[in-house]
């Protein structure tokens, strides 16, 4: 196997031939078509004969050369008869058509193949993305792979199961299953190969994994796609064109970044409970940063604080020093609120005295450009010397609900962060503005603990995943993100989470992926595979800010109600809302439940017969507010239904507001089957809606977004689609 990658190599090529390919596919041992390299006519005059025995009754002859990339191009493909007098016809043509076509190139003859009568065509890939190392992919393939755009991706490697998991969600999957007449392919046959085919993604240095596959040792895959991979009418597997481009493996590099592929959390403690802390840039007008900052840190009492200010001997009746190096005694966390011209010395202070964790608020940095970034390295190499970690630079900081230790330099009276009886949602995010709008929009979710960690020099939002993770007062994570500095790692962090992370991507289009250049310093990998990661390492991607409060509000409110499958009732009194939330559970995880016998009997004497009990149920606008709870709660007893939205229609007179508020949440407390309810939005039922939220009832604005978000808490907790990791401290 080596021999074919050293010979491309020392020709000066990064790629194989498609001869090559194939040499390294059957060394795999995988199927290949027959195939053979005529050099020219002399020689095929001579294996004629032969020929027509081995090989089918029909041929295809592709000119050979490492120079002609796209052969159908320059008439160097063709299809003909397994005939002596067409074959060498064949051969004669597309030769002197290559010939005239690019007579420079390195022209070896023509590869003769069996002729391969497909049944169905897939797409498989491996590529080795920058960000999150090596993705496969599988999908519909042929000439209108892009058309179909029918794509499934994981991080590879990845084992059988995953793969055939991966199939079967393609929107295509029915073709292979036999559809009208064609003939079923085999999955498992189909794996296998796919699955071979991943064992090519050299676990890579951004991996930190062992070592390279030993096949192709000394050389590692740089991109490989195989289209078609085509499903005979025999039942073999086949691959037919593919591309592969490789590269010398690189060398493994010093640990210079202080980096590995397991999440650090060291010295994290010190950054949410701090004994001490430093506050660099600090001063006693509020409308600045350094003021409005001290006065937070004082106000809430969490630590002894130490301002510092080389100017002044005295802040907010606090004794001020000219640097960090005269405090006496250890200093926990120092806050670095000072512009980033002077932040360099400032953390090598910091570092040199013994600081544990170094906050730098300021911007300037990498999201600047080449200079930025080399200062950004060089506060992270002084910072590795003593063991200090930064979050940071370009970021506000940390809020800490259980001391309301906070260094989120915005106005209080501006900035609202929700405080409830129940605190158990954090939220990391790259941008500082999107964490104040995240916030802000989880109206009366209970926020544990926010953190802003800007361009990541050091703590990342791995770490902090980890961290949190383990954080008993945490129930749910949000993310926003932007770009990742090492994919690797993040994988890493997500596939050992045991509670639910919500996460939002920004930077999906190529105009978002360039702001996010400017904005954080960190380039945005390919959304795609982004999207992937997320889904295969059993993350809940909420697509836009609102899905994202929605989902929020899901996760945290019904921690601790586990579905037992995805069966979904709907009750209302209104019956236009009820169907547009069963018209929702369209492409989602949920199913509309079908209601046992004794459910059904049971509503139609709650409503004297009048109804017509189906699912969804409309209970018409008769109803008063017990007759609806009574009927709720029978559906809420059948086996048969894993989660229910209540939907009651306010306007109807027998429809008491208070009272039906109360009703739901007797029934909210009494089953622990997951619920949510919809109200039309008004600015008077603002009290309502605050009344369930205070009692942890989810509630949405439409049908159509109490369904999404329910969709979402249910297809991870039951692990529905592709396999999910699911999340078991739920």
């Amino acid at each position: 196997m080596k021999d074919l990658f050293q010979k491309a190599f020392d020709e000066g090529r990064d790629f194989l031939t498609e001869r090559e390919s194939y040499a390294m596919f059957a060394a795999l041992g995988l199927d290949v078509p027959r195939h053979e390299l005529i050099p020219d006519g002399a020689w095929l005059r001579g294996r004629l004969h032969e020929i027509k025995k081995e090989y089918p009754e029909r041929v295809v002859l592709k000119v050979a050369s490492p120079d002609i990339h796209h052969k159908t191009e320059i008439g160097g493909v063709a299809v003909v008869d397994n005939n002596a007098d067409a074959i060498a016809g064949a051969f004669d043509a597309i030769t002197t058509r290559a010939r005239e076509a690019m007579p420079d190139a390195r022209l070896e003859g023509a590869l003769l193949m069996e002729y391969v009568q497909c049944e169905q065509e897939l797409l498989v890939s491996l590529i080795d993305d920058p960000t999150f190392g090596y993705m496969l992919s599988v999908g519909k393939g042929g000439t209108l792979t892009e058309i179909f755009k029918d794509i499934a991706m994981r991080p590879a490697p990845v084992e059988k199961a995953n793969v055939e998991a991966m199939v079967k969600s393609l929107k295509t999957y029915p073709l292979l299953k036999g559809y009208r007449g064609t003939k079923k392919a085999d999955i498992g046959q189909i794996a296998d190969f796919v699955t071979t085919i991943s064992l090519l993604a050299r676990p890579a240095q951004k991996s930190r994994q062992k070592a390279p596959a030993p096949f192709c040792r000394g050389f590692e895959v740089v991109e490989l796609e195989i289209n078609p991979l085509a499903i005979t009418k025999d039942g073999r597997v086949l691959p037919i064109d593919s591309i592969l481009r490789f590269r010398k493996t690189r060398p493994e590099e010093p640990d210079i970044a202080g980096k590995s592929s397991a999440p650090n959390e060291k010295n994290l403690d010190q950054l949410f409970h701090p004994k001490t802390i430093a506050l660099i840039g600090a001063s006693d007008t509020t409308e600045k940063m350094g003021g409005s900052i001290l006065k937070l840190l004082i106000e809430s009492g969490a630590a002894k604080v130490f301002p510092v200010n080389p100017k002044r001997k005295e802040l907010m009746g606090l004794k001020a020093y000219k640097s960090i190096s005269e405090i006496p005694g250890p200093i926990d966390l120092a806050v670095l609120a000072i512009p980033a011209k002077f932040t360099l010395p400032v953390v090598t202070e910091c570092a040199e005295a013994g600081v544990k964790v170094a906050i730098v608020i300021s911007g300037g940095f990498g999201e600047t450009g080449t200079e930025g970034k080399k200062i950004e390295a060089q506060m992270a190499a002084s910072a590795r010397k003593t063991g200090m970690r930064i979050i940071g630079p370009n970021c506000m900081g940390v809020y800490f609900e259980p001391t309301k230790f906070s260094t989120f330099f915005l106005s209080p009276e501006k900035t609202e962060i929700p405080h409830c009886d129940v605190n158990n949602f954090t939220v990391l995010s790259q941008s500082g503005a999107v964490c104040v709008q995240m916030v802000e929009l989880t109206r009366n979710v209970g926020i544990r603990g926010i953190v802003s960690y800007g361009n990541m020099i050091d703590v990342d939002v791995a770490d902090l995943m980890a961290y949190f993770d383990r954080d008993s007062g945490t129930d749910v994570i949000g993310i926003y993100i932007e770009g990742l500095t090492d994919g690797a790692k993040f994988i890493s962090a997500a596939k050992a989470m045991h509670k639910p992370v919500i996460i939002t991507k920004g930077g999906k289009s190529r105009a978002g992926s360039a702001a996010t250049v400017s904005h954080t310093g960190a380039i945005a990998g390919d959304y795609d595979i982004a999207k992937a990661v997320f889904k295969s390492t059993g993350l809940v991607e909420a697509e836009t800010l609102e899905d994202f409060a929605d989902y929020a509000k899901a996760f945290s409110f019904l921690h601790g109600r586990r579905p037992k499958g995805h069966r979904l009732g709907v009750i209302s009194n209104a019956g236009g809302l009820a169907v547009l939330a069963a018209d929702a559970t369209e492409g989602t995880c949920l199913k509309m439940a079908k209601y046992c016998k004794a459910t059904i009997e049971a509503i139609k004497a709650e409503t004297g017969g009048l109804v017509i009990v189906s699912n969804p149920t409309d209970l018409t606008a008769g109803i008063s507010d017990e007759g609806f709870a009574k009927a709720a709660a029978h559906i809420l007893d059948d086996e048969n239904v894993d989660a229910l939205i209540l939907i009651p229609g306010i306007q109807p007179r027998p429809m008491r507001e208070d009272a039906i508020v109360d009703e739901i949440i007797r029934l909210y407390n009494r089953y622990d089957k997951p619920m949510a309810v919809t109200i039309t939005p008004t600015e008077k039922r603002l009290a309502m809606f605050n009344r369930l939220e205070a009692a942890r009832v989810p509630h949405y604005d439409t049908p159509e977004r109490a369904v999404r978000a329910l969709a979402a808490f249910v297809e991870l907790l039951n692990g529905v689609e592709n396999g999910a990791a699911q999340r078991s401290s739920l």
